[in-house]
C-alpha cells in the first residue's frame, strides 16, 4: 500500500483501464530522487497482471542525447 498516493494511483489505474479497453495513453511521472516514482510504477505494474509490461531505464550518460 502506498500511503498518501491515492491521487497518483487513481491516475495510473485509469490509464491502465483505458489501455485494456484499447485506448492507450501516456502518463509522465517525474519528481526528485527518492520521491517514490519507482515504487509507484511497481505498484501499477503489479496491479496490471492482464497486461504485458515493458520497463526501461535511462542512464545519466544519455542526458545529452536527444530523445534518449
Amino acid at each position: 500500500m502506498l500511503v498518501g498516493r491515492d491521487h497518483e494511483c487513481e491516475r495510473l489505474r485509469i490509464v491502465l483501464a483505458n489501455a485494456v479497453q484499447g485506448n492507450p495513453g501516456v502518463l509522465v511521472i517525474r519528481g526528485d530522487p527518492g520521491m517514490g516514482k519507482t515504487r509507484l510504477l511497481s505498484a501499477a505494474a503489479e496491479s496490471a497482471s492482464d497486461l504485458q509490461i515493458i520497463r526501461v531505464n535511462g542512464h545519466e550518460a544519455e542526458t545529452d542525447i536527444p530523445y534518449a
